[in-house]
């Protein structure tokens, strides 16, 4: 008996030390006007947070956070009604006496409303203060040391598991690219697992600009990297192209580089293969664990190809697939990506079948299973789904269901009148009442678009990557040389002026242009075009409005007042 009496009490001060230690810590959303919110986050995308407090269950717009801390504050505990003492208070008698019951808490008042942050006038603006412009001011200033970095004798050098690796970029940015190809040699064992690769240590050259990339190397404008097979050497530059960064290339050309770890002979793997496999990983992000995360190809390569699909003008598969390397274009690289996506990871119908099938094919060129290795010939594919029971139309159908069907995730979302992009630190508004900003239907380098169903014209906002030629004046030198071949192909083309202006204390300039070009897909007619930019040397930002030549002036005032309300965040670039 009293054994057991020992064992029950011991259980009861077990569980009640477990339930002191187990004390909740909440989440602390910190807002925009200062207030903050406790309880646990127990929900949350890019859009909203969903916070449970003890008075119900909040849904707050990112928009109105300014950071949360994450159990980081420990909650109170519930106080519950003392039990009376025993030996300093008299029982009740039962029999005479009701038992009291413990007072009701009081209604606990309603959670404030999320407060949106209230409009104020440019000079009150927080992202007009002096601070934030010094912030932005001192990004630029880190960024431009980055290209600048030092002579290529001076070079980083690491030799890390997999890789030998020289780079001549800051040696923050250096360390960051070493940590980087590690990274995404862990995701391609993880995505070739059918495959081993050999043991060899490749050769990784960074340049530190775009400009000694070209000069060093002599390759052409518009290629922003190369890996050489057979000799294991993957070389690229610091900086950005069009919305392609440096990781990007590294992620695409990295993966030439394991494919030819894995293949008995790179010459004899089909060249769709080959960029189909690189066009995935090119899109690939890093995640907040940092693990490299597959998401499907960039959103450009996805809208060039929905808009053929729906034109009537996409590449038949067995087109694509007999397309020699040198024919190889932008149209081939989209339709080769999205297949290879749907084929080893995003097909719903029989999707074991079909990644037996693509590994098949490509165990062909492998020399897998008993197979020589060889040169794959045009009818090839159709025999592996003949083993399969299936032909290559009727795939074809079913993926271009499949590719119309894909969201084009674009970075960026509309909030009232401002369209709030994080990923650029963009802040901007529409002109005013019955303007429409749509970040979804956009092509090409543009973010959004405003337009007005009674005002004829468009404002778009844009970002675009600076080649890795960070000054502005060799950035627009190096464009104006590049468009030389597009302006042929406009109609009635005049240059009506560049001016430097200034935006921010950066480097910025204002553009007017007037053609007509035969290909748009906005509108064919004559357009005058008016562009204010600024640049944050690796990318430039731009808002362009385009409109009939004859309406322009009376735009203007539109076109000001998009530009007048931009704004970048230095915390969201940093």
């Amino acid at each position: 008996m009293y054994r057991t009496k020992f064992w029950l009490v011991f259980s009861l001060c077990l569980v009640f030390c477990l339930c002191l230690a187990c004390q909740a810590l909440a989440d602390v959303v910190h807002k925009t006007d200062g207030s903050k919110l406790k309880g646990k986050v127990i929900q949350e995308d890019e859009d909203f947070v969903w916070l449970k407090t003890k008075y119900g269950t909040v849904k707050i717009d990112r928009y109105d956070i300014d950071r949360i801390e994450r159990g980081e504050v420990e909650e109170e505990p519930e106080k519950k009604p003392e039990r009376p003492k025993p030996d300093t208070e008299p029982k009740p008698d039962v029999e005479k006496t009701k038992p009291k019951l413990p007072p009701k808490p009081p209604k606990p008042p309603k959670p404030p409303k999320p407060v949106k942050p209230v409009p104020t006038k440019p000079g009150e603006d927080k992202l007009l203060k002096q601070s934030n412009l010094d912030a932005l001011k001192k990004i630029f200033n880190e960024r431009m040391k980055a290209y600048e970095g030092v002579p290529w004798q001076q070079a980083h050098t690491y030799e890390t598991d997999h890789f030998n690796i020289r780079c001549n970029c800051t040696k923050k940015a250096a360390d960051r690219y070493k940590w980087l190809l590690e990274k995404l040699y862990e995701k391609y064992t993880i995505v070739f697992k059918a495959f081993k690769p050999k043991s060899i240590k490749c050769n990784i050259e960074i340049y530190r600009n775009y400009t000694e990339f070209r000069q060093v190397k002599g390759v052409q404008f518009g290629v922003g990297g190369f890996y050489q097979p057979g000799r294991h050497v993957l070389c690229g530059f610091h900086g950005t192209m069009g919305t392609l960064t440096t990781d990007g290339i590294l992620a695409h050309e990295g993966c030439h580089l394991f494919q030819d770890l894995f293949l008995p002979d790179f010459r004899y793997a089909p060249i769709w293969v080959l960029e189909g496999m690189a066009v995935l990983m090119e899109a690939a992000q890093i995640g907040k664990d940092g693990k490299v995360h597959i998401r499907g190809v960039s959103p450009d390569r996805l809208a060039h190809l929905q808009s053929m699909i729906k034109g009537g003008t996409s590449i038949p598969l067995s087109k694509m697939m007999n397309t020699p390397q040198r024919q190889f274009r932008a149209q081939h690289y989209a339709h080769a990506g999205m297949f290879t996506i749907w084929l080893i990871r995003d097909a719903k119908a029989a999707k074991k079948v079909l990644q037996y099938l693509y590994n098949d094919y490509l165990r062909i060129a492998a020399g897998g299973k008993g197979l020589q290795a060889r040169q794959i010939t045009s009818g090839d594919f159709e025999d592996v789904c003949r083993k399969y029971k299936v032909t290559l139309d009727k795939l074809e159908k079913k993926w271009k269901k499949w590719v119309m069907k894909q969201e084009i995730k674009r970075p960026g979302k509309v909030v009232g009148n401002k369209f709030i992009c994080d990923k650029y630190g963009i802040v901007v508004s529409s002109p005013g009442p019955g303007w429409k900003i749509d970040c979804k239907n956009v092509e090409g380098r543009d973010l959004c678009f405003m337009t007005n169903k009674d005002i004829e014209g468009r404002i778009s906002v844009s970002v675009t990557g600076t080649f890795g030629t960070p000054r502005l004046d060799e950035y627009l030198s190096v464009m104006d040389n590049a468009r030389q071949g597009r302006i042929k192909k406009l109609q009635n083309y005049k240059d009506m002026g560049r001016d430097k202006k200034e935006m921010f204390g950066l480097e910025g300039y204002e553009s007017i242009k007037e053609y007509a070009n035969p290909e748009g897909t906005i509108t064919k007619e004559l357009q005058r075009y008016r562009t204010r930019a600024v640049s944050m040397a690796d990318v430039i930002y731009s808002i362009t409005c385009m409109v009939a030549p004859d309406k322009y002036d009376a735009f203007q005032e539109h076109f000001q007042k998009v530009v007048d309300s931009f704004r970048l965040d230095a915390k969201e670039l940093d």
